[in-house]
């Protein structure tokens, strides 16, 4: 996404009052996709999106996958997830990923196949 459209939904995303993005991502096994995604006003309090600026979602949402394609592997093999925060008023975001990963401990034996 070019930084003229991350310019965009920023903007767009203040004209509605939305001071935070909060985007909850997961996945595994060689796909990941964002969950849920919730908007906040200055106070703390959840803005609805409504109907007509469903487009603004929807760039959000690009722009999420944006960011989250370009840090640690969280949707291969065991897969992760976290919150992905946009700071919309400070033009800043933080994020929260968890990698889930699987130890394996070897062990090798041997014997006699005779007295076995």
């Amino acid at each position: 996404m070019s930084d003229l459209k991350n310019s965009e939904v920023i903007l767009e995303l203040k004209d509605l009052s939305v001071d935070k993005v909060q985007i909850e991502y997961s996945g595994s096994g060689d796909s990941g996709d964002i969950d849920d995604i919730t908007y906040y006003n200055k106070a703390g309090e959840v803005v609805e999106i409504e109907e007509e600026y469903k487009d603004v979602h929807e760039k959000v949402r690009d722009y999420a996958d944006n960011i989250l394609s370009n840090i640690e592997d969280w949707w291969n093999n065991d897969g992760g997830f976290g919150i992905l925060n946009l700071f919309i008023s400070e033009n800043t975001y933080s994020i929260e990923n968890h990698i889930y990963v699987t130890e394996t401990e070897d062990y090798y034996h041997e014997g006699d196949l005779i007295s076995e």
